[in-house]
C-alpha cells in the first residue's frame, strides 16, 4: 500500500515518522511487515521522544482489531510487543523482531501469530512524541491506508 508523504498530523513531525508505504507478506516461516518512511530512521530517539510503528489486524472481517504488533524506537533502541485475543507479550516474549535499514523498517512474526490466518484486513500506523503526548492523544500520527484497511491477500 502507499501513503502520501507529508500527511502526518502534528507540528514538527520528523520525516522518519511519516509513513509512505507498507506491505504484508507470508511465507512458510511467518509474516513479514515492511514499513516505508519518508526518511531514514535513526538508531535511537533523543530525550523523551519515541516512535511507535503499529500493525493492526482484523482476522474475521468484523471491523474490530484482533491482533496488534508494536515496534517502539526509544532512546535505547527498539522494543516490541504483540497482542492477540489471548493477551499481550513484550520484548523477546512477543516473538516479533525488528530491523531498520535506512527509511525501511521490517517486522517479522512467527507463522503462529495472526491466528494462522490466510486472509485478513490490515492497517499500519506511526506515532511520534513523548509518552505523555501519546497517552493524551496529542502525538503526531500517520496511518496507512488513511481510512479503512487493506485486504490480505490483496
Amino acid at each position: 500500500m502507499t501513503d502520501p508523504s507529508g500527511d502526518a498530523t502534528g507540528v514538527g513531525t520528523p520525516a522518519w515518522a511519516d509513513l509512505v508505504g507498507g506491505s504484508l507478506g507470508r511465507d512458510g516461516s511467518g509474516w513479514t511487515v515492511v514499513l516505508d518512511l519518508a526518511a531514514a530512521v535513526p538508531a535511537t530517539t533523543s530525550g523523551d521522544r519515541v516512535l511507535d510503528l503499529t500493525l493492526w489486524v482484523d482476522r474475521d472481517g468484523d471491523g474490530a482489531i484482533d491482533d496488534e504488533v508494536l515496534a517502539q524506537l526509544g532512546s535505547e533502541g527498539w522494543t516490541t510487543a504483540y497482542r492477540d485475543p489471548d493477551g499481550a507479550r513484550y520484548g523477546s516474549a512477543s516473538g516479533v523482531s525488528v530491523t531498520a535499514d535506512g527509511a525501511t523498517v521490517t517486522l517479522r512474526l512467527p507463522a503462529t501469530h495472526l491466528g494462522g490466518s490466510r486472509s485478513l484486513r490490515w492497517a499500519v500506523g506511526a506515532e511520534h512524541g513523548s509518552l505523555a503526548a501519546m497517552t493524551a492523544g496529542t502525538a503526531s500520527r500517520d496511518t496507512a491506508p488513511d481510512a479503512g484497511a487493506a485486504a490480505f491477500p490483496g
